[in-house]
């Protein structure tokens, strides 16, 4: 734990220049004084950490530093800085790119060639093939401007049911998750955290007020829809398709069988999101159990090809 937190004060002070003592804490969750003697182990690193007393003092890397191999290797700065690119090209916040960029500016000279070529033997790259990328959407700038502030924000938001409402939130955390962003905030409304897809925020305006950050229990983040209650069902499923179970199911029985079919069971979700996904599977998979499941996939079956019939 207190490595991770050792490389997180790193890279907020790459990121964010002078950084106070108590602002450090209160992210970390932890004493000043423990700040203090992180940044201690820090400096025995290595690392040249200044501090400045005053109104405008505060925690900051010398600048003009380079990282040298005392503190990262080779593969350890190219893992690094791999997995900040995977962000910025799913648009993360800016100050990323921005890290990302110091961080290549500290780079000895001596190693920039064998980082480099660790850099392109691996590529993460969300966007989908047929896309250009994510764009940057206004809710998107709004709410990393609304984070980073402390600002509080309201959104016009239509919920997966088509339903629109209007909400003033607390926003904590950006996460992205099956190829799309979503923002865990606390919403005054409902007195409560919830999650919105970034995606269905149709406005975003800032206030001026501000809030402070709350404690997170880590159950609302585990599993944000469990109010849906999952079920286990069983498909019969083309070879083909194995793929496609592996990557987005985690938790399935795959059984083995004589032809170029497989049984597959697994936790399902009975909402629009986990008919659509099986739907999606299209004739490589049938699904034999439970019934009502398998009336309901036939049912929206029926729906889609009503759409198509002669008029």
């Amino acid at each position: 734990m207190k490595t991770e937190r050792l490389f997180a004060i790193v890279m907020v002070l790459l990121g964010e220049g002078r950084v106070s003592a108590p602002e450090l804490a209160k992210r970390f969750e932890v004493s000043v004084r423990t700040i203090y003697r992180d940044l201690d182990s820090l400096a025995q690193a290595g690392i040249p950490i200044t501090a400045e007393t005053g109104r405008n003092g505060g925690i900051q890397i010398m600048e003009n530093y380079k990282l040298n191999n005392r503190f990262f290797s080779s593969s350890e700065l190219a893992s690094l800085l791999i997995a900040l690119q995977s962000l910025t090209v799913a648009n993360a916040p800016v100050s990323i790119q921005h890290t990302v960029e110091k961080l290549k500016s500290l780079i000895p000279a001596a190693h920039s060639d064998n980082i480099e070529r660790k850099l392109q033997q691996i590529i993460i790259d969300y966007a989908p093939w047929i896309s250009s990328g994510y764009p940057l959407t206004s809710a998107h700038i709004a709410v990393n401007t609304a984070m980073e502030q402390q600002r509080l924000i309201t959104i016009s938001y239509e919920n997966r049911l088509g339903r629109f409402s209007e909400r003033t939130l607390e926003p904590h955390r950006l996460m992205f998750k099956e190829n799309s962003w979503y923002l865990f905030a606390f919403c005054r409304e409902k007195e409560g955290f919830r999650f919105f897809k970034l995606s269905r925020i149709q406005s975003a305006s800032l206030l001026n007020g501000t809030f402070e950050f709350r404690k997170v229990p880590d159950h609302l983040l585990e599993k944000p829809f469990s109010e849906t209650k999952l079920i286990p069902v069983q498909l019969r499923i083309h070879r083909s398709i194995k793929s496609i179970i592996a990557e987005r199911l985690n938790d399935y029985a795959l059984l083995e069988t004589q032809d170029e079919y497989l049984i597959v069971e697994f936790p399902f979700m009975p909402d629009s999101y986990g008919y659509k996904f099986l739907l999606g599977l299209g004739k490589d998979c049938e699904c034999l159990a439970p019934e009502h499941v398998r009336q309901e996939v036939c049912q929206q079956i029926r729906s889609m090809l009503h759409l198509y019939e002669p008029k």
